[in-house]
Order: C-alpha cells, then structure tokens, then sequence
C-alpha cells in the first residue's frame, strides 16, 4: 500500500482505485474480494501492460529462433 502526500503536505494511503490505474488496470476491471483480499490481489499481480511487454519479447525471441520451447524442456524449463 503506497503513501503520497496531500496538498496540505500530510500523507494519505493511495486507494484501490488508485493503485489499481497505477498498475495500468483497466477501469472496468474489479477484484473480488474484501478490503485485505483486494490489497493482496493488487500486491500480487503482474500489471498488465507490463505482461504484454514481457509476452511480446517472448513471442518475439521465439519467433527469431533465439528460444526453441522444445530444447528448453530439455534443460530444466530455462528458456535462456
């Protein structure tokens, strides 16, 4: 849960809201849950445009041949 200041120069926790745009979550998008288990479900997810920029270097380095799924199996899941 991060903090920022107000303009009065007090600080105030950031809400769900606000952590949720901070994150590049869609507006549309909720989490189940209660207070903690949504705090928690933000905490724990990989911000989505942060896992597209992740998959489109995959899909990239596969699509080159610098990755081989099928040789990776081969050593241990590394795919490096």
């Amino acid at each position: 849960m991060g903090w920022k200041p107000t303009i009065d120069g007090k600080q105030r926790q950031f809400s769900r809201e606000e952590a949720k745009t901070l994150q590049s979550f869609p507006e549309s998008f909720s989490f189940s849950g209660n207070y903690y288990e949504t705090w928690q479900r933000l905490g724990n997810s990989v911000p989505p445009l942060f896992m597209m920029a992740i998959s489109i270097y995959v899909r990239q380095k596969i699509l080159s041949g610098l990755i081989s799924i099928q040789h990776a199996s081969t050593r241990g899941g590394q795919l490096f």
